[in-house]
């Protein structure tokens, strides 16, 4: 599932998916939207956050981790994937 999330950030939902799995499709987005220049613009670069749910994590402290991660690739120079470790204090991890 694809959707706003603000501004200019989106969200991608992949259900039943493994980390290694988003992080594989987030960084294949990343590769492929550099490669293809928009007539307007030019080259355009994205900045990706992944996390994946831990188990009995609240919603709201994902979506923390994933906008954390979002944060460090956008302050390592942009253009990049950055994972989100999981959270050791989430119930269950």
């Amino acid at each position: 599932m694809l959707a706003r999330w603000g501004g200019d950030e989106l969200i991608v939902m992949m259900p039943h998916s493994a980390l290694a799995d988003a992080m594989q499709l987030a960084e294949r987005l990343r590769v492929l939207s550099a490669a293809e220049p928009l007539t307007q613009v030019g080259t355009v670069t994205i900045s990706i956050g992944v996390a994946e749910l831990q188990a009995d994590e609240p919603r709201d402290d994902w979506l923390e981790r994933a906008d954390q991660a979002l944060y460090e690739a956008k302050s390592g120079g942009r253009n990049a994937v950055r994972a989100a470790p999981a959270d050791d204090a989430a119930p269950g991890a």
